[in-house]
């Protein structure tokens, strides 16, 4: 529970931060930058320079005009969490103090997503760690924030990261023949990544598997108009002739 940590963020869709002492309102920040500080500091965990943070937050800004803002909202960021040494200076570096229980999601989501693909490939079945974990992604890293452009390569990180769980759990899955479960991940890959040619086959087998070949031969038909939409290509031979063999197998 957020109760156990010190400061729990979850970045992942809506943003929210809890402290031991409860939720931080929208009101409490002072500032949007005092909310992006923190965050900058969170997917930094080692610590940033004044500077460092200066041309992710401020890029614009003079070294005068830097050092100003920068104090007042690390002023309001403290005040916000309300524990006092929140943020430590540790030589010229700032950081989320190490001595604090605090998590990000967007940390935990790649820790457990990288320990369960690492535990199937060595032959352990994860598949329940790795869709576990995999559900921690509620939407892209900071979707609905207005931060700064240091945030996109996390955003872009993780989002190829959630893809990849997926298509590694769906293939884990159907190795294992629990073609139920196997299809929901497919399904979700291809909400996310609707011209994932080999992702859309694998979840046609699944279904023509559970006897659903309709819905096998309606995920064909999606998968075409999104590759006709987006790239404005045809499906390769191995997808039209599974395709054919589902609706001959069909009549």
């Amino acid at each position: 529970s957020p109760a156990a940590l010190d400061l729990k963020i979850s970045a992942f869709g809506v943003l929210d931060v809890y402290t031991r002492h409860g939720r931080v309102e929208k009101s409490q920040w002072g500032s949007n930058r005092a909310r992006e500080l923190l965050l900058f500091l969170a997917c930094n965990r080692d610590g940033c320079t004044k500077a460092q943070i200066g041309v992710a937050l401020w890029p614009e800004a003079s070294p005068a005009q830097l050092r100003n803002t920068f104090h007042v909202t690390l002023h309001r960021l403290r005040n916000a969490l309300g524990i006092p040494d929140a943020i430590q200076v540790d030589g010229e570096r700032y950081r989320i103090n190490p001595s604090l229980a605090w998590e990000l999601d967007a940390n935990l989501f790649e820790r457990e997503v990288r320990a369960a693909v690492r535990d199937l490939r060595a032959g352990v079945d994860a598949t329940a760690a790795l869709a576990a974990a995999a559900a921690r992604y509620r939407g892209d890293f900071l979707a609905g924030e207005t931060v700064g452009e240091w945030a996109d390569e996390h955003r872009d990180r993780l989002r190829r990261l959630h893809l990849g769980a997926l298509e590694t759990l769906g293939r884990a899955l159907m190795e294992r023949e629990r073609y139920i479960e196997a299809a929901d991940a497919f399904s979700a890959l291809l909400a996310l990544d609707p011209v994932n040619e080999d992702a859309c086959r694998r979840h046609m087998i699944c279904l023509a598997h559970l006897g659903d070949r309709a819905s096998a031969l309606r995920a064909y038909d999606a998968l075409v108009r999104a590759l006709r939409d987006d790239l404005g290509v045809k499906p390769g031979r191995d997808t039209v002739a599974l395709r054919d063999k589902l609706a001959t197998a069909a009549t």
